[in-house]
């Protein structure tokens, strides 16, 4: 919960730590920016890597975890909207202390480290 992995992976060059999110709309992938407790998020945590599971196209989409902080903090505007309109701008959810936003699948395409993984 703090430290924000599921599991490690051991590959040809060392060590990797996971965190898996789920994702059924590849229009709409939600990145936690600070949790519900206002804490830091998912996003700031200690994955290498976040792994996002998208079984309405039988993917997992894999990124570097800091690739993807870059990419929010260059690119998502820091301007709190509505839900619908929280495409690379800020979103809180009523009473709660959370900081989200939404990229696109296809966003993520563009981070040098994407991986893409059909599920078997």
């Amino acid at each position: 919960m703090f430290k924000h992995i599921d599991f490690y992976v051991v590959t040809d060059d060392g060590e990797i730590a996971v965190d898996v999110k789920s994702s059924s709309d590849v229009e709409c992938i939600w990145i936690e920016l600070k949790n519900v407790r206002g804490n830091k998020g998912w996003l700031y945590g200690e994955a290498t890597h976040i792994c996002f599971d998208v079984p309405l196209v039988n993917k997992m989409v894999m990124v570097e975890r800091e690739e993807l902080a870059a990419y929010i903090a260059e690119n998502c505007q820091k301007e709190f909207v509505a839900k619908d309109e929280a495409y690379l701008k800020l979103y809180t959810r009523q009473g709660r202390a959370d900081i989200i936003t939404f990229v696109k699948l296809y966003d993520l395409f563009y981070l040098p480290s994407f991986k893409i993984y059909r599920h078997e």
